[in-house]
């Protein structure tokens, strides 16, 4: 971890960026990839130049997503030092005119991903005002018209957006209310196929995709709106009461979510009710819908 430590010098930071960059296809599970990419957002801006020279139309499809994911969780982590923050705001605002070139470009290899990292950029203090504006509008537009997986990305970025300390209120709630309208125009249509086996027959039920990835998304980002700073507290009550009567739902199976979705709504229900401006009205309305499953270990816990 002694690589991050803002004692070192940057050109030798920038260095172990390089070196931990080059070493990540020798990794072989995911944990150890996720691990050295974390750490290599954690070094901050020394690692920009590496990280955008690996955005370049030349790299490797996987290359280049992997940039673009880092530099969107180096964002979220970036704490310029005192003195630096001018510095630190034009490197952002570099790069996010770089990202934004990429987003306009249909060949770049995991839109998603990028349009994640835009949202977290924007997010991060050294992001300019302007900057966040520019991206919000275009994430908006994607949100709207961007086919998955893109339009994954685009709402994981709203979210962060939406989230950060210097949002909105007619914004926060712009960005709710299309979380809010993903909600109720999710409606999965579950196929089943039928086969013989040995031993008996056995039955594969198949999900919709809108399950498996717009929803995860969706619970996240609301979770992560809610509870930040500068969601209005009318706003973070409403919420709360919304997911407690859906997760009434779920718990007497009339909506069926699965069960890692339903675990989502549990966590989010749970980070809800623990935040500290929420109304002791509220909470109690949330202990009474976990209630109906309390035998269940998550919700127990």
């Amino acid at each position: 971890r002694f690589v991050a430590d803002d004692q070192l010098a940057e050109a030798t930071r920038g260095r172990l960026a390089e070196a931990f960059l080059s070493a990540v296809p020798d990794l072989g599970f995911n944990a150890d990839i996720e691990i050295a990419e974390e750490h290599v957002a954690r070094i901050g801006l020394p690692a920009v130049g590496p990280l955008r020279d690996r955005l370049d139309a030349e790299r490797p499809a996987p290359v280049r997503a992997q940039a673009a994911r880092i530099l969107g969780n180096l964002g979220l982590k970036l704490r310029p030092a005192p003195g630096t923050m001018r510095q630190a705001m034009g490197q952002v605002t570099d790069l996010l005119r770089r990202l934004e070139e990429l987003s306009s470009d249909p060949r770049f290899p995991d839109r998603g991903v990028l349009f994640a990292a835009l949202g977290k950029l924007a997010a991060s203090p050294a992001a300019s005002q302007e900057a966040g504006e520019v991206v919000s509008r275009n994430l908006l537009h994607a949100a709207d018209h961007e086919p998955a997986p893109g339009v994954y990305g685009a709402l994981e970025g709203l979210s962060w957006l939406a989230a950060a300390r210097r949002a909105q209120p007619p914004f926060i709630a712009s960005v709710l209310e299309i979380f809010r309208r993903s909600l109720a125009e999710l409606k999965p249509e579950f196929t089943a196929q039928t086969r013989e086996e040995e031993g008996g027959q056995v039955i594969e039920i198949e999900s919709a995709d809108d399950l498996l990835e717009r929803l995860p998304v969706v619970l996240k980002g609301i979770c992560r709106i809610a509870c930040g700073s500068s969601c209005p507290p009318a706003f973070r009550q409403e919420i709360a009461r919304e997911l407690a009567e859906r997760w009434r739902k779920i718990a007497q199976g009339e909506i069926v979510w699965g069960p890692a979705n339903a675990m989502l709504v549990v966590e989010t229900l749970r980070d809800l009710g623990c935040h500290k401006d929420l109304p002791h009205k509220v909470r109690m309305e949330i202990l009474n819908a976990l209630a109906l499953r309390l035998v269940q270990p998550p919700v127990m816990q």
